[in-house]
């Protein structure tokens, strides 16, 4: 079934993804969201849909009627024999090395999935699109802690539009060889805290809408990001409605050329932080070719009408050109939105050069 829809839809790896597992057996991927669709209601079964590459390869062939809770990596099989029933093979190989049982712990009719094989899971260098869209799921949570990341690349749209999670830990994510996180928490509208203080983004070029859109996010430490070879910040904080400051008092921003809407709609905001390492002159010599806005006129700042600068000076919403605020705050005499802040070296976490993240809320996380 899987391969014959591969086929007639021409998917590539990017939305059907291959596991390497440390023994040698592959687990097949696709959005995670299609693990278990929520296809209760038009009584459609998991495997008739034609253009849902599902994380598994033959899976379950009737439809779920109950919520994932938990999501989690094993590094063991050991119990869980293949049944069909609540033990499945989901190995490229058919030979039972990656397996994916489910349990109902608490007799509440809701689901803990959990994916496992003997030495652990390792993720796809391309994990784009990984957890994206989890759907059929309640106060659900994502164990991470056995999800080996240290081959992973690209973390684009990763967590894209987990709408229904609370929390995500991915306190053990090696980020160490991401160069892209665009989009990667976009839409996770219930998280209400990331810790992300881990992340090693040295290799990082791409952070366009990493948090847009995560409108109860109330907190975030990006004080150790190194932002040093990031060209697009577009709207990286895009409608974070919730935060009141933000701390970039690290971020080298000398070769970022796109700063388009990156603090749209964050209404509640009243400080932002930076330092001298700030720095917006190949944005200003940008041309955007993004929209037709005009390149000074970037609406960073639109909508942040709590937003005052170090010096005093308040959002005005009739200052077109807002890129001219774009600066540390000195007054009257050139007035900006920002304020300064001693910047802070950061010290290594466990993965050589920086790694680690946490991301926390609710406690729940989604598949």
């Amino acid at each position: 079934y899987m391969d014959k829809y591969m086929d007639q839809f021409n998917w590539d790896k990017t939305f059907y993804q291959e596991l390497d597992i440390n023994e040698g057996d592959v687990l097949k991927i696709g959005k995670m969201r299609n693990i278990f669709e929520d296809n209760t209601k038009s009584g459609s079964k998991l495997d008739i849909i034609p253009n849902c590459p599902y994380i598994l390869q033959p899976i379950i062939r009737q439809p779920f009627d109950y919520k994932i809770k938990s999501v989690s990596f094993s590094k063991s099989i050991e119990g869980h024999e293949i049944n069909n029933t609540d033990c499945w093979d989901v190995s490229a190989q058919n030979n039972g090395g990656v397996r994916l049982w489910i349990s109902n712990t608490d007799g509440d009719g809701n689901v803990d999935v959990v994916i496992g094989q003997t030495a652990g899971v390792y993720a796809n260098p391309s994990s784009g699109y990984l957890f994206s869209f989890i759907g059929n799921t309640i106060d659900a949570t994502i164990d991470l802690s056995n999800f080996n990341t240290t081959r992973t690349n690209d973390m684009n749209h990763m967590f894209y539009c987990c709408k229904t999670v609370l929390s995500i830990n991915v306190s053990g994510f090696d980020t160490s060889k991401a160069t892209t996180m665009n989009h990667m928490f976009y839409g996770c509208k219930n998280v209400t805290a990331l810790d992300v203080n881990g992340f090693n983004t040295y290799q990082v070029t791409n952070m366009y809408y990493m948090f847009g859109f995560c409108s109860n996010l109330v907190t975030i430490d990006v004080t150790r990001f190194d932002t040093s070879k990031v060209t697009n910040m577009g709207k990286m904080f895009y409608t974070c409605s919730k935060l009141t400051s933000l701390d970039l008092s690290n971020f080298d921003t000398s070769n970022v050329t796109s700063m388009l809407m990156m603090f749209y709609g964050d209404n509640l905001l009243q400080t932002l932080y930076v330092s001298e390492k700030w720095n917006i002159d190949k944005v200003v010599n940008t041309v955007n070719t993004e929209s037709s806005i005009p390149v000074a006129n970037q609406l960073m700042f639109y909508g942040c009408t709590q937003l005052v600068g170090g010096s005093g000076t308040v959002y005005n919403a009739s200052n077109e050109n807002d890129l001219a605020y774009a600066h540390i705050d000195e007054g009257q005499t050139n007035p900006g939105y920002l304020t300064y802040k001693q910047p802070t070296t950061p010290t290594p976490t466990n993965n050589s050069t920086s790694t680690t993240s946490s991301v926390s809320g609710n406690q729940s996380t989604s598949l």
